[in-house]
């Protein structure tokens, strides 16, 4: 997109995304906040310098452990459904937690990628939407390697 800000000209990158949906997830049962570990590409690229940046990145000085990040569950909004049905869905996929869109709890409709994008709240295909739902143990129906569990409790 190019502009004038203040008499100035320029020009600024924009990308169109799909919406999406986060979920805190708190497993009751064993006083743990559920968060995913996921590689993402993005994050390993910034985290080579420019000079490294090649056709092929040595992945032995630059180890792909470089570009895993700590995130809530989470997935994009790209299907004709209700937003509490595709964070369900997520639960299931990335935690393993068999849970019911009725015991979600929605927080808050944020703006994300707002350098890049500044999709607007009001928009729900464009917007992002965080959830919460307490999770019992006996729901998780299969053990998940991306997962990772972060004590709460008090010590």
């Amino acid at each position: 997109m190019q502009y004038i800000q203040n008499g100035v000209s320029k020009i600024w990158d924009l990308v169109r995304s799909h919406g999406s949906v986060a979920v805190i997830i708190f497993n009751i049962s064993r006083n743990v906040l559920v968060c995913v570990k996921q590689f993402r590409p993005g994050v390993y690229l910034s985290s080579i310098p420019d000079s490294d940046k090649t056709e092929t990145i040595d992945t032995k000085k630059y180890p792909p452990e470089l570009g895993v990040t700590l995130e809530f569950c989470s997935g994009i909004n790209d299907k004709k459904k209700p937003l509490e049905q595709i964070a369900t869905e997520e639960v299931l996929e990335e935690c393993g937690y068999d849970v019911s869109p009725n015991n979600l709890i929605k927080i808050q409709r944020l703006r994300c990628a707002v350098g890049i994008s500044g999709a607007s709240s009001k928009l729900q295909g464009q917007s992002s939407s965080l959830l919460h739902i307490v999770a019992l143990e006996e729901k998780r129906i299969g053990l998940i390697d991306l997962m990772e569990e972060i004590d709460l409790s008090c010590q």
